[in-house]
């Protein structure tokens, strides 16, 4: 193992299966509560593109975490929005937390701070 550049490159892999479960585990729920066919579409939409850059990051950590960066950002935007119109915690709110956590942790990784 290296010093500092494998270690946080594993952080991130897992980071981006995290994200990808949860994504898919609220889509799961929204469906079996709710039944709400949107949440199962949304969940799959959003952890597809986490786990694909995890699984980039086999063959280019630099390309993966540019990926899982680059599909963060309007996942963010998007989550923002919905919280400024709900103001609701749930799902809203904790959509707009997680989101955040993303962004931040690819972007982290990538500028190195």
């Amino acid at each position: 193992g290296g010093a500092g550049g494998e270690d946080k490159y594993r952080f991130i892999r897992r980071v981006g299966w995290i994200v990808a479960f949860f994504y898919a585990c609220l889509g799961l729920i929204g469906y079996a509560m709710a039944n709400s066919t949107t949440s199962l579409v949304g969940g799959a939409c959003l952890s597809i593109p986490f786990a694909i850059a995890s699984s980039l990051m086999e063959l280019s950590p630099t390309l993966g975490v540019v990926f899982g960066l680059v599909f963060s950002i309007p996942v963010f935007a998007y989550c923002y929005n919905k919280y400024k119109k709900s103001r609701k915690l749930v799902p809203a709110g904790l959509l707009f937390g997680f989101s955040t956590w993303t962004l931040v942790s690819y972007a982290k990784v990538l500028v190195g701070f």
